[in-house]
């Protein structure tokens, strides 16, 4: 049996939830609201011109901000 592909665009009006923000402000101690609304916008924006796919896009947004954050 061949296996269902679940994985799915972002849609352009994905934002994180209440719990990914949570997550956010309490792993990123010095972030800001500011900072927030920029990697969200940075990454909506991004996988929306690359049409990649994913299973979760909110570890694919945690991930992401791990990255940003790190380069800092």
């Amino acid at each position: 049996m061949a296996k269902k592909n679940l994985e799915e665009q972002i849609n352009p009006d994905w934002k994180p939830n209440d719990a990914l923000q949570l997550w956010f402000f309490d792993r990123f101690k010095q972030a800001t609201q500011e900072d927030m609304n920029y990697e969200h916008e940075q990454f909506v924006d991004y996988y929306l011109s690359k049409g990649y796919t994913s299973r979760d896009w909110n570890a694919r947004f945690r991930y992401w901000c791990r990255l940003s954050f790190k380069l800092l």
